[in-house]
């Protein structure tokens, strides 16, 4: 990936990026290491859901997706919207309170200490973002729209927010799942988007009791969609193209990443659909019900 480092009076951002050819648009990981972990989710939460239309486009961000975790957001939109997305999403970071019941954690959020470790964030692009990359991280000089974005963060003065604690908040029964990096991966593609509590752990992942019901009745697309993941860069064909797959690892990387532990897929785990991961699915869901 190329890679460099910007930074602000108040802010550091190290900005990654991986350009490659067939996505049309660039997935964005905007990622932030705290110790308030259940804080940023729930902001980055609240921002999915003011943020995001589900149908029609957010004229300021023209935004296709967010997915939302305990190490930031993930963000899916034009190349032309990269700047407009981190600072958009920074300044709702800043400046956003949450109602209690809108904070899931059964601790107290601290937006002290989750402002001081927004100080330094890391930046990882995929996708369509060639000439992003040629005008604002392959270059020796200053970049304008970078020094612009930068200035735009400096000027933003964080609201200063009690301490949040939410007395009501019912933590879901959740599974957990021992699994390995590549079924953790093909569960996430399959369970994430309808699981809310979908969190990677170190020894595979745990997801809500109460969430993932509703893939019951499409268990006969499970592979097709698994396919669809890995195929998504162009056919990984007979006798493997090694850089596609490098493309859905570092992809893989990094929706598990947003979600609590980053996976690395193995290059056979995107040649060839694991059967188990299919099989861990579908247990899941048996779980569910």
């Amino acid at each position: 990936m190329n890679s460099k480092t910007f930074d602000g009076k108040s802010i550091s951002l190290t900005i990654s990026t991986l350009p490659t050819p067939k996505l049309p648009s660039v997935f964005m990981w905007i990622k932030i290491n705290t110790s308030e972990k259940d804080l940023l989710y729930s902001l980055s939460l609240k921002y999915k859901k003011e943020k995001l239309l589900s149908y029609g486009s957010q004229a300021n961000n023209n935004a296709y997706s967010f997915i939302p975790g305990v190490n930031g957001i993930i963000i899916n939109c034009p190349e032309n919207k990269i700047t407009n997305n981190i600072l958009q999403y920074i300044s709702y970071l800043k400046k956003t309170s949450l109602k209690d019941c809108q904070f899931y954690s059964k601790s107290t959020g601290n937006y002290s200490t989750l402002m001081k470790d927004i100080n330094k964030v890391q930046i990882k692009i995929i996708g369509k973002c060639k000439t992003f990359t040629k005008n604002c991280i392959l270059v020796k000089e200053k970049v304008p729209k970078i020094e612009k974005l930068l200035q735009s963060i400096d000027s933003i003065t964080p609201v200063k927010r009690e301490n949040i604690k939410n007395d009501k908040f019912e933590e879901c029964e959740k599974i957990s799942i021992k699994a390995s990096d590549g079924n953790v991966i093909d569960a996430f593609v399959i369970l994430g988007n309808c699981c809310c509590g979908f969190r990677t752990t170190p020894s595979g992942f745990e997801c809500c009791k109460c969430c993932c019901c509703c893939c019951a009745d499409f268990q006969d697309t499970f592979r097709s969609q698994l396919k669809a993941f890995r195929n998504q860069f162009g056919s990984i064909g007979a006798k493997i193209d090694k850089t596609k797959c490098s493309y859905v690892i570092e992809l893989g990387k990094m929706f598990s990443g947003v979600k609590g532990v980053e996976k690395v897929m193995k290059t056979d785990d995107v040649a060839k659909i694991d059967t188990e991961s299919i099989k861990i699915i579908k247990d899941v869901i048996k779980q569910c019900k």
